[in-house]
């Protein structure tokens, strides 16, 4: 076991926070949480182990954690985390093959949960995330085997900034009703959606990232709602062979833009002066 300071930096920048203290426990075989951790520990990094399980108790002493790793392990279900429910910031549970669905009571205790990683899970429905949607900032349910997101999945996520569902399974273009003004960045390439409604990003007042690549649309969607605020868009690895101009134009503040497509053409009259 290391103890060291660090300064831990979250992706694109949404939040930082130095931290002092990281108990590092990574890649040692661990079936059980170490009984000797730093009581002033604020960061605790348990990655690569054997770990399936985490019992009432076993992190009481630790009053300052703010971010815990169970990265590759063995977890089935969200461990038991409300000994440090009241300061928990970060939770990465990426790459727990046997997370396939799981208890959403045990998020209950989790106040101030700002970021959770489910990446490389085997989840096959979106998870009811409700307990900590008010508190939550960045979500990644990437490399999953998600077939769809119920409507109303992030009604109560009022803090929501960062959404990435890419490499999933996902066939109809999820309801992001309750994201109107928080969402900046949407990640949802590598999928299997082939149309949105054309309100989809009607009321979206602060996008800015829409990753789009590789699904199944044969046509340019419509985020001509997004125009005052979107200004990366990645819409490559499409079926669409067509552009009607009038779907980028109006995209006034766009800066990074790839369509891609083997025999993509533009209608004339394409104005791409901003790109």
């Amino acid at each position: 076991m290391d103890s060291v300071i660090v300064c831990y930096l979250v992706i694109n920048q949404i939040f930082k926070y130095c931290l002092a203290t990281t108990e590092a426990y990574a890649a040692i075989s661990l079936t059980y949480i170490p009984t000797r951790i730093l009581a002033t520990a604020t960061v605790l990094d348990l990655n690569k182990n054997s770990l399936s399980q985490i019992n009432p108790g076993e992190l009481t002493s630790l009053a300052s954690l703010n971010t815990i790793d169970l990265s590759f392990n063995s977890f089935t279900d969200i461990p038991y985390l409300c000994d440090v429910g009241n300061t928990l910031l970060y939770l990465t549970l990426n790459d727990n093959p046997g997370i396939t669905l799981f208890n959403s009571s045990q998020l209950n205790c989790l106040n101030v949960l700002v970021y959770l990683n489910l990446d490389k899970t085997e989840l096959t429905v979106f998870p009811d995330l409700s307990p900590i949607g008010p508190s939550l900032v960045m979500l990644r349910i990437n490399n999953c085997k998600l077939t769809s997101v119920p409507s109303g999945s992030f009604v109560n996520m009022h803090q929501l900034a960062d959404l990435s569902m890419a490499y999933n399974q996902i066939t109809n273009f999820p309801d992001l009703t309750g994201l109107e003004d928080t969402l900046t960045t949407f990640t949802i390439n590598n999928n299997n959606i082939k149309s949105m409604t054309s309100n989809a990003f009607s009321s979206m007042k602060k996008l800015s990232f829409l990753h789009l690549a590789a699904n199944g649309f044969p046509k340019l969607p419509d985020i001509c709602a997004t125009n005052d605020t979107l200004t990366q868009l990645f819409i490559h690895g499409n079926a669409i062979t067509n552009i009607d101009p009038n779907l980028i134009s109006c995209l006034s503040n766009l800066e990074y833009l790839i369509i891609g497509g083997k025999f993509l053409t533009f209608d004339t009259g394409f104005l791409g002066t901003q790109l």
